[in-house]
């Protein structure tokens, strides 16, 4: 029988600029429950933001205009480094996927064949968590 307690709720920063990529994740992140979504569409905002909510999870587009989403994700786990990063990205090459991982990236989803991977990381951080909190 599931544990009835109320989980705790994740923040997470979506940093995407593709208003397409960013809109189908964002429906896709809003079905969950326990998720609140912030979203930006550049290094900027995104930087103004986690000066303010320092959410549990970042889900960065790779290739961004205005910068580089590895810069972002180098700076996050230089400041934040409890943070998970998820980084969903087209470019999903066996050498983007190595230098993600190696500068700190938590998970790296292809946008075109892995997206529903997404979710099943983010279902299994909450169970994580759900896990985390239960007084034994």
């Amino acid at each position: 029988m599931e544990n009835s307690r109320t989980l705790l709720k994740f923040n997470i920063l979506l940093l995407e600029d593709s208003p397409v990529v960013a809109g189908r994740t964002r429906n896709m992140l809003t079905e969950m429950n326990n998720i609140s979504v912030t979203q930006a569409t550049n290094m900027q905002e995104a930087m103004i933001i986690l000066h303010s909510v320092i959410p549990e999870i970042v889900l960065i587009g790779l290739h961004l205009s205005g910068g580089k989403g590895i810069d972002f994700l180098k700076e996050i786990k230089r400041k934040y480094f409890n943070t998970v990063i998820i980084i969903l990205s087209n470019h999903s090459e066996s050498y983007y996927r190595k230098l993600c991982i190696e500068s700190g990236a938590d998970f790296f989803f292809d946008k075109s064949s892995e997206f529903e991977k997404v979710q099943e990381a983010i279902s299994s951080l909450l169970i994580q968590n759900k896990k985390s909190h239960i007084p034994g």
